[in-house]
């Protein structure tokens, strides 16, 4: 007596497992365990095979339908079981056990084969062996819900038949077969089908809660690592042009407050300098960004510089952009101090060189003539013509005035180097500086008969160093009649405007080559002789230049050739 029909239960069994296996084949998206929901998907389409080799039975041969059959069953009973097992199972030894039992099912049902009702027993016993370690399995492990332990259970009610159809097998004649009409085997068949449906729905629902669990994980650890980043983020949804959600260093970097900020479109930020960069770069096809450096400004009007890195990705069909900003404006400016520094470094290395040689070329090497203009004077003055001894006196103290202005610039220089200048400004009226200096170098102007005009604002009032103005007007006005020619003309110019005194010292020399104008108030810059060889140690501008600078004005040369140069300084007025 049988309560279904068997082969129509087969027939079913191997149809619904080749459509779970389709279903699960066309499953895309499963984030957790690929290698299970594998193995489970081998499993179906093992049992549709195994089971439409039973339903073969009688039809193709006893060797294919029965022992591949039943092998094919025990190998999908394992792959199935391990599959949900592994779900929620970090044991091995359980699955070990299962592909154990499951070969020695094979090998028994191999030697057996001849005995048809022993073969219903071992196939019983095998099933039973298998699903019963699968329920232990099932409810040794810990689990956040009750699903694995209702498979489980639903597990018991094909084990119980299972048990009475193996004792039935082992004691029924030897006609028995997998066919043979029987309540038993009705039952088993049943309930083999109940368990392809729990097993099925059950293993896709445990995905599901495994899949939304780990979305929560990765989510609580995404927002754990978004509220830590050392660095400041912000996600924006470019769908529907918002910003979601932004960390507090986000907040502290640019001083916005949360309600001025979440729900808000990134463009209408005020931090951005260039907007259609951040447009171009948002919209663009790349979904990776990485360290572009950029300039921005906080809601206190501070420049900032940022490495800025954009991270795209689809969440629930929605392009949502990761924006995470690195502030460099500190280490930029360290970077940008290091530069200047090695700058300052080196010119001060090309100046201690250009000092050294000064010291050991143009103020030395003068000495041995003075040495020997003054002995010769002294053993010889009483046998010398007194014109002579005039012109030679003339010529040695001409040069030791040019050694004691060397000199005076050197020291100059020095202080200045040394990091503790102090100006020791006074108030004056410089139209009368302008003129003692002009005095001074009068003798050098008039060896070339050079014409020096002077339209100095006599009202002109200034606070400045005194000592060091006239070294820069010293230096420029030299340096003016210098490479003046024969009968040349000097202008010197003033003019001023309520913060500045403008100084213009204008010759019609032989002028300067461009080239040479580029590092003229450098150390680079080298002396070249005068209109009648005049020598000069390349010193004075570059004193100049400090000097002017570090009284806070500026200082210009513009020139040509054939047609002289134009020296302009500025005096800050600070009275």
């Amino acid at each position: 007596m049988q309560i279904v029909d068997i082969s129509t239960i087969l027939i079913i069994l191997a149809l619904g497992n080749l459509f779970m296996s389709f279903i699960l084949l066309s499953i895309k998206g499963v984030i957790f365990s690929k290698e299970t929901f594998a193995l489970f998907t081998f499993a179906k389409i093992m049992h549709s095979i195994a089971w439409l080799l039973l339903f073969l039975r009688g039809i193709i041969p006893d060797f294919v339908s029965i022992i591949l059959g039943n092998s094919f069953l025990f190998v999908g009973w394992y792959f199935e079981t391990s599959a949900i097992l592994n779900v929620q199972l970090k044991s091995k030894i359980i699955n070990k056990l299962l592909l154990a039992i499951s070969v020695i099912g094979i090998i028994a049902f191999i030697v057996f084969s001849k005995y048809p009702g022993v073969r219903v027993g071992i196939s019983s016993v095998i099933s039973l062996l298998i699903f019963f370690v699968f329920m232990v399995g099932l409810f040794i492990e810990k689990t956040k819900t009750y699903l694995p332990k209702l498979i489980g259970l639903l597990s018991i009610f094909f084990c119980v038949p299972l048990l009475f159809r193996a004792a039935w097998g082992f004691s029924a004649p030897v006609s028995v077969s997998l066919k043979t009409p029987n309540i038993i085997q009705s039952v088993v068949f049943v309930t083999a089908f109940l368990v392809f449906i729990t097993n099925s729905i059950g293993y896709l629902l445990l995905i599901k809660e495994k899949q939304e669990e780990l979305i929560l994980e990765n989510e609580e650890k995404f927002s754990k690592a978004f509220y830590a980043s050392p660095q400041s983020l912000i996600i924006y949804n470019i769908k529907t042009d918002k910003i979601l959600e932004a960390n507090n260093n986000f907040f502290e970097l640019t001083h916005y407050k949360k309600d001025e900020l979440l729900g808000k479109s990134i463009y209408d930020l005020k931090i951005w300098i260039d907007k259609s960069y951040i447009v171009e770069i948002i919209n663009s096809e790349k979904d990776i960004i990485l360290e572009n450096e950029l300039m921005l400004h906080n809601l206190k009007g501070e420049k900032l510089i940022v490495k800025m890195t954009i991270i795209k990705y689809n969440v629930n069909n929605n392009k949502v952009v990761l924006i995470s900003f690195r502030d460099i404006t500190l280490q930029t400016e360290y970077e940008q101090l290091l530069m200047e520094n090695a700058e300052k470094l080196s010119k001060l290395n090309q100046t201690k060189d250009k000092f050294v040689s000064i010291l050991a070329h143009d103020l030395r090497s003068p000495f041995n003539i003075f040495l020997n203009y003054s002995e010769f004077l002294a053993n010889e003055s009483d046998k010398l013509p007194r014109d002579e001894i005039i012109e030679m006196s003339k010529m040695l103290n001409d040069s030791l005035n040019k050694q004691f202005e060397l000199l005076t610039d050197l020291l100059s220089w020095t202080r200045l180097q040394s990091g503790n200048y102090l100006p020791q400004k006074l108030k004056f009226y410089i139209e009368p500086v302008v003129k003692k200096i002009c005095e001074q170098l009068n003798v050098n102007a008039s060896r070339k008969r050079i014409k020096i005009n002077i339209n100095v604002n006599k009202s002109i009032l200034i606070y400045y160093d005194e000592d060091m103005l006239k070294l820069v007007l010293r230096n420029l006005i030299s340096n003016a009649i210098k490479f003046t020619n024969y009968e040349g003309l000097i202008i010197i110019n003033s003019s001023c405007d309520q913060e500045y005194v403008y100084i213009e010292i204008i010759d019609n020399g032989v002028g300067i080559e461009q080239e040479r104008l580029e590092n003229i108030f450098s150390s680079l810059h080298s002396s070249t002789g005068g209109t009648l060889g005049e020598k000069g140690t390349g010193l004075g501008l570059m004193l100049c230049k400090e000097i002017i600078e570090k009284h806070g004005g500026e200082i210009s040369v513009s020139s040509k050739i054939s047609e002289g140069s134009r020296f302009n300084f500025s005096i800050p007025i600070q009275v």
